[in-house]
């Protein structure tokens, strides 16, 4: 599954009012794994400015193997993803990236087990 936004809208919460994007392009991705993906997937992600990509699988080992060819103009951040039970895969998971130059301009960020969580000043 993939989910395309169009338009996004910012609140600036110091002039209390609606903010502008500025022409940033995301993209959520359910990617049902990341160990099998191929070039062209690879390529593909230097198409947006922030990318989420969820149902990853990754666990610690997992995550070193493939953060090694994730385009490196990007910040990358992982929620590994859980084993419920030692015989089944690991579920969930996700990678967040953002344009090393869109990155700068956050302010907070904060990543846990259950969330990625980044905050912009505009």
């Amino acid at each position: 599954m993939k989910i395309w936004i169009k338009k996004l809208w910012v609140w600036d919460e110091i002039k209390d009012e609606l903010g502008k994007w500025q022409g940033k392009e995301i993209d959520f991705w359910n990617v049902t794994g990341m160990e099998n993906k191929e070039k062209g997937f690879r390529e593909r992600l230097k198409e947006w400015d922030v990318i989420f990509l969820s149902e990853t699988w990754l666990q610690k080992k997992g995550w070193e193997r493939v953060r090694k060819w994730l385009p490196k103009e990007y910040v990358w951040e992982v929620q590994e993803a859980a084993r419920k039970s030692k015989k089944r895969r690991a579920m969930g998971g996700m990678i967040m990236g953002i344009l090393i130059d869109l990155y700068l301009a956050f302010t907070a960020i904060s990543c846990t087990q259950y969330y990625i969580i980044y905050t912009l000043t505009i």
